[in-house]
């Protein structure tokens, strides 16, 4: 009897470090997709409302056109006329200027990072 109830034990032990490790993994799994779908929805988010900028000097006016589709988005004789001419013209959305093109505006210490340094 003795031995009986010591295995009814030692079972009960085992299926409660058994459940204990299927639910670990069930919220580890549940976490990872949640961050997964997470970083889903900020990447759709930045690539939605964000807009890289190409710019071209002429003369003393700056110019800005999208990457994606080489449409003009908006101009200025500096970087701070660019960002309210901007503005002005997406509300809502952001832009960067590509790192090729960050020379132009070195009063403004924009971050460049280089294509080999992206992450």
């Amino acid at each position: 009897m003795g031995e009986a109830i010591f295995f009814i034990f030692l079972g009960m032990i085992v299926g409660v470090i058994v459940l204990c490790y299927l639910l670990e993994q069930g919220v580890r799994s549940m976490k990872d997709k949640f961050e997964d779908e997470l970083i889903d929805g900020a990447l759709k988010a930045y690539k939605e409302y964000m807009i890289k900028l190409r710019v071209e000097k002429v003369k003393d006016i700056f110019y800005c056109y999208n990457v994606e589709n080489d449409d003009f988005v908006c101009q200025g004789k500096n970087f701070q006329e660019i960002k309210v001419a901007f503005e002005k013209r997406f509300p809502g959305y952001g832009s960067h200027i590509r790192y090729e093109d960050a020379h132009y505006f070195p009063e403004t210490k924009l971050k460049t990072v280089k294509k080999d340094e992206q992450v």
